[in-house]
C-alpha cells in the first residue's frame, strides 16, 4: 500500500514536471499517455523542475532543518514575476479568488437528500477507508498510536464545515500529507498554523499566489512522495517469506490498477484466503522425550511416533475449524498406523488449540467413536476453555469424561503411567 501509494503520488507530478497536459488519472493509462506526449515536453518546465527536486535534495542533506521548499516556492514565485515566465509556457498557479468563505446552510430540499444519501452513504465510508489507511501508514512510520473513532468524528465534523461554507469533501490527501510529514511535523500544531496564516493569507495575499509555477509544487510533492519507495524493504519481504512478497506485488498492483480502497480490499479478501490455506495445513508434531532434556519436545519426523509404547501425544499447531478438522483425523489416525507398539492412548496437547468451531467439534466426536471401536482412548491436556466448551457442547466431555481434560502434558503422561500400574502392560 505505502509503495503502491507512492508510485500514484509520483506519476500524478509527472505531467506538472514535464511540462505536458494529462487527461488520465489512472496509473498506467497515466504513464501511456506521458509516453505518447514526450515530443510534447516543455524544456523550461523539465529544467525547473529538475532544479527544484535538486535544490530541495541538497538543502535536505546539507541542512535538514532549513525550509528548502518553502525557500523553493518563493525564489520560483519571484524569478516567475520578474521573468514573466508565463510567457514563455510555463504553467503558473493563477488567480486565487480572495476571501474567506461564507458560512450559510445549504439550499437543498428533501428531494434532494433522497437522491444523495445512498451515494452520500457509500462515499463516506469510502472516504473513512482512505483515512485510516493513510492514518494508520504514517502512525506506523513515525512510531505513534491512532484511535479509528476519533478520526471518524474529526472527520465528521469537517465535512460538516465543508458542507456549510461550500466546501469540497474531506478525506486524505496522500500529496499533501506526505509533504506535510516530510517537511517534519510532527504534531496537529501544524495544521493549527496552517489554518491560522490561511485566513490572512486569503484576505490579502492570494495575488502573491498568481506566478508560482506548479512545477515548483510538483518538485516538493515529488521528493516528499519518493521517500515512500521502499525497494529495501520489499527486497527484505522476499527474503523473509515469499508468499507475502506475493501479497505485496499483488497489492501495489491492485492500487495502481483498481485504486487504493480497492486494491487494499481484494489483497486483505487475498490474505484471508491464504491465511486459510496455511491453517488448513499448519504445522503439526509428535511429543517425545529427548534424553538430557527434562521434557517433551516436538518433532515433526521421528521413527516412532510413541512418547512411551502404548502413548502417542499429537500437537496440532492451529485452531481446529472445518478446513482442517480432517486433516486433523486423518494425522491423527496416519501416526496410529505407524505406531511400533499397539496404542492404548492418544493424548492431544491441545495448547496451540486455541479455538475451535462446530465441524471440528463434530469431527473430533467422531475420532472418539472411531479409536473407542480400537480400544484406544482419546485424551487432551491443555484445552483451552472455548475448546472445553465446545467439546461438551457435542457431548464428547461427556463422552471421554472430565478426568480426560489434564492442564499439562506433564500431567497427562503421568495419568497414562498410572492407568499402566493399574491395568497392566498387556497391549503396550
Amino acid at each position: 500500500y505505502t509503495l503502491g501509494s507512492g508510485l500514484i503520488i509520483l506519476a500524478s507530478q509527472l505531467g506538472r514536471l514535464l511540462g505536458v497536459r494529462v487527461e488520465n488519472d489512472d496509473f498506467f493509462p497515466r504513464l501511456l499517455e506521458l509516453a505518447s506526449k514526450l515530443d510534447q515536453v516543455h524544456p523550461l518546465t523539465l529544467t525547473l523542475g529538475g532544479a527544484g527536486i535538486t535544490f530541495i535534495l541538497v538543502v535536505r542533506r546539507f541542512a535538514r532543518s532549513a525550509p528548502g521548499s518553502l525557500a523553493l516556492v518563493v525564489v520560483m514565485t519571484i524569478a516567475s514575476a520578474l521573468l514573466d515566465l508565463k510567457q514563455h509556457g510555463l504553467a503558473v498557479v493563477g488567480l486565487v479568488p480572495t476571501g474567506l468563505p461564507v458560512v450559510a446552510l445549504p439550499a437543498i430540499s428533501l428531494a434532494d437528500v433522497r437522491d444523495l444519501l445512498l451515494p452520500a452513504l457509500s462515499l463516506s465510508l469510502i472516504v473513512f477507508a482512505d483515512v485510516v489507511l493513510t492514518a494508520r501508514l504514517y502512525a506506523r512510520r513515525n512510531g505513534y498510536e491512532i484511535d479509528a473513532s476519533q478520526e471518524l468524528v474529526a472527520l465528521g465534523a469537517c465535512n460538516l464545515a465543508a458542507g456549510l461554507t461550500g466546501g469540497f469533501t474531506v478525506a486524505a490527501s496522500g500529496s499533501r500529507t506526505v509533504v506535510n510529514d516530510d517537511l517534519g511535523n510532527k504534531s496537529q500544531m501544524s495544521g493549527v498554523i496552517a489554518a491560522t496564516l490561511i485566513a490572512p493569507f486569503l484576505l490579502f495575499f492570494t495575488p502573491l499566489l498568481s506566478e508560482l509555477p506548479t512545477v515548483a509544487l510538483a518538485s516538493i510533492i515529488f521528493v516528499a512522495a519518493f521517500r515512500l519507495i521502499d525497494v529495501p524493504g520489499m527486497v527484505e519481504l522476499a527474503r523473509m517469506r515469499r508468499s507475502e512478497f506475493g501479497l505485496a506485488l499483488v497489492t501495489i498492483l491492485g492500487v495502481l490498477t483498481v485504486g487504493i480502497l480497492q486494491g487494499i480490499l481484494f489483497t486483505v479478501a487475498l490474505s484471508m484466503m491464504v491465511m486459510v490455506a496455511r491453517t488448513a495445513r499448519p504445522y503439526d508434531a509428535v511429543l517425545v522425550s529427548v534424553e538430557g532434556i527434562d521434557r517433551f519436545h516436538a518433532i515433526d519426523r521421528v521413527e516412532s511416533v510413541e512418547l512411551m509404547p502404548g502413548l502417542i501425544v499429537y500437537r496440532f499447531h492451529a485452531p481446529l475449524f472445518f478446513a482442517n478438522a480432517q486433516r486433523f483425523q486423518a494425522r491423527v489416525k496416519q501416526l496410529i498406523a505407524r505406531a511400533r507398539h499397539p496404542v492404548r492412548w492418544v493424548l492431544i496437547s491441545a495448547e496451540p488449540i486455541i479455538d475451535i468451531d462446530s465441524s471440528a467439534a463434530e469431527v473430533i466426536h467422531q475420532l472418539n467413536v472411531d479409536l473407542g471401536a480400537q480400544g484406544i482412548e482419546l485424551h487432551f491436556a491443555g484445552a483451552s476453555p472455548p475448546l472445553k466448551w465446545m467439546l461438551g457442547q457435542t457431548g464428547l466431555t461427556d463422552k471421554v469424561g472430565e478426568h480426560a481434560f489434564y492442564s499439562s502434558v506433564n500431567i497427562g503422561v503421568k495419568a497414562y503411567l498410572r492407568h499402566l500400574n493399574q491395568n497392566g502392560p498387556q497391549g503396550a
